[in-house]
């Protein structure tokens, strides 16, 4: 997508939760992407300031995991990716507005 295309996303993504007013919508509409780069970000806090190492046979970021270890081609890890946070979605805003 690059730099342009993912920030266009994240600011479309952003102005929608403000929009709903509910700002855990936020959980729902991106948490692969939390997952994508948070977990990233924890394994190496983790290595650098307590000095322990998690996940060290995962490469992160995780869709690069997939690409590189799993033999999954780029469109495979789109789709797959793209249904997961399609099935995430509709299962946290189901619970959202049930609970409301």
């Amino acid at each position: 997508m690059g730099d342009a295309g993912s920030r266009a996303l994240g600011f479309y993504i952003g102005v929608c939760v403000m929009i709903s007013g509910n700002p855990f919508i936020i959980l729902a509409t991106s948490s692969i992407i939390f997952v994508n780069g948070g977990m990233g970000l924890l394994k190496v806090a983790l290595k650098r300031f307590c000095h322990i190492s998690i996940f060290t046979d995962i490469r992160f970021p995780l869709h690069d995991h997939m690409r590189v270890n799993h033999g999954w081609s780029p469109t495979q890890v789109l789709v797959k990716f793209l249904i997961l946070q399609v099935m995430i979605t509709v299962l946290m805003l189901g619970v959202f507005f049930k609970v409301r």
